[in-house]
């Protein structure tokens, strides 16, 4: 990688840091949030073999504009129009319910950019990775697997074939879970295929919520 595209990376990092520096995650250590971007990056670059400076800056600022007090125009400032774009990409709208959102995760992910559908797939494998090793605090079974069967339909309805490492990755995880029945008695048990059935109930389920 030229060395712009370290400085880009570098940049992106100190970005993130700053702007989740007052964040956790929701899981059960409360580990600090910017661990998450820089996981997801890492997948993409050492186990991806992405070399894409832009698309790695991108994955370190994914959650950046949804989650923090940075601003679209800020990224867009700092980074080009390229890596805003992506980050604009898999960001939710949140003048949507919660629902809505997971919906909208599933419509639009197939029309995304390659780029965009990149951090999306390595941004699903590392939440469900994290998932299965601590559950959240107040999540309950069903939330855990309305959660996975809920990433398995974005997965499939347009990240497939976009990174084939990962891709396994997460199958392998969902053959541990949703197809593994001798999990049953694990602390997740052996999760339920992600039919439309079993997500139209975890949409139910999370609109209730709010």
């Amino acid at each position: 990688m030229a060395i712009d595209g370290l400085r880009m990376l570098a940049d992106a990092m100190a970005f993130a840091t700053r702007a989740h520096r007052l964040q956790v995650r929701k899981n059960a250590d409360r580990a600090a949030y910017i661990e998450h971007p820089v996981r997801v990056m890492h997948a993409l670059l050492a186990r991806g073999g992405v070399r894409d400076a832009e698309v790695l800056a991108a994955a370190l600022l994914h959650d950046t504009v949804e989650d923090t007090d940075a601003s679209a125009a800020d990224v867009r400032a700092a980074f080009g129009a390229r890596v805003a774009g992506i980050v604009a990409e898999v960001t939710d709208d949140k003048s949507l319910g919660k629902a809505a959102r997971k919906r909208a995760q599933v419509a639009h992910v197939a029309g995304m950019s390659a780029g965009a559908r990149l951090v999306k797939l390595a941004d699903k494998l590392d939440n469900l990775t994290d998932l299965l090793a601590t559950q959240p605090a107040g999540w309950t079974r069903a939330d855990v697997q309305g959660y996975f069967a809920w990433s398995k339909a974005v997965v499939d309805a347009g990240l497939r074939g976009v990174c084939a490492p990962l891709e396994a990755e997460i199958d392998a995880l969902w053959a541990r879970t949703i197809h593994a029945p001798a999990l049953a008695d694990a602390p997740f048990a052996a999760l339920p295929d992600a039919s439309a059935g079993f997500v139209e109930a975890y949409y139910a389920r999370i609109a209730a919520e709010q």
